[in-house]
């Protein structure tokens, strides 16, 4: 707001100086004809110097006002996607330890252990939707990525919602096990209950979340996050060679 306040400043200090200038130059020419006049003259002459010199000032004063101000929003902007990036980088990494765990243990405990996390991932990428700056031109291949990733996490709210009883069932029946083990002695074998995805509804997210990495990575979650980190760090890069 101060660069923007001293700017105006400038503009108006520099539009009153040329009124004067004018002015000046008119009385000039008028009581050049005089001779008796010759003192008049020479002070209106060098008000004109002073006046060109104020001038000149508040032009150079108006352009670099106008450079910091456009330099100080580059940086927040820059700030902002940086940001951005982060939030990016973050929700995709609390879907990767979801990830892991799951094919580590498909089964219904560990299910719902994690699903806060896909919650917490989906919620990060729903406030970078909201977000300002994703509504820039620039940023709409961002934006659709990201929607993308958004609807990819709905699958486990769906999964969860269709299935609730069987995986409250399921988690029951590990946590039963896991306690027979320890009363009994770890020599027995864990006989945990898996999740089997061809008897259980909208289970096709949890299908691809546990897929073999070639599949993962054709997932719309995993190519709207390639797709975003793209778009933003090229964004970034354009920032920087700006404010250089």
């Amino acid at each position: 707001m101060t660069v923007i306040r001293n700017s105006k400043t400038a503009v108006v200090i520099g539009l009153i100086c040329l009124a004067v200038l004018v002015v000046s130059i008119w009385l000039i020419v008028s009581v050049s004809g005089d001779p008796g006049v010759n003192i008049r003259l020479e002070l209106m002459k060098g008000a004109i110097s002073l006046l060109s010199a104020l001038i000149i000032t508040a032009g150079v004063a108006s352009l670099l006002a106008l450079r910091t101000r456009r330099h100080a929003e580059g940086v927040d902007r820059l700030n902002a996607l940086v940001l951005l990036r982060q939030e990016l980088k973050g929700a995709y990494e609390q879907m990767a330890v979801c990830r892991t765990r799951l094919r580590a243990s498909l089964s219904a405990r560990t299910f719902e252990a994690q699903f806060p996390e896909i919650l917490g991932s989906r919620a990060r990428l729903q406030r970078m939707e909201r977000d300002e700056i994703l509504n820039e031109a620039e940023l709409s291949d961002v934006k659709k990525s990201v929607e993308g990733m958004v609807e990819f996490t709905r699958g486990a709210t769906k999964f969860y919602t269709a299935n609730y009883a069987g995986l409250v069932k399921g988690s029951l029946m590990e946590e039963f096990e896991r306690d027979r083990i320890r009363r009994e002695g770890d020599v027995l074998p864990l006989n945990l209950p898996v999740l089997k995805l061809d008897e259980l509804e909208e289970a096709e997210f949890l299908r691809v979340l546990t897929s073999e990495r070639c599949i993962w990575r054709t997932s719309a979650f995993y190519l709207g996050y390639d797709g975003a980190k793209k778009g933003v760090e090229r964004e970034i890069k354009k920032m920087r060679d700006q404010i250089g």
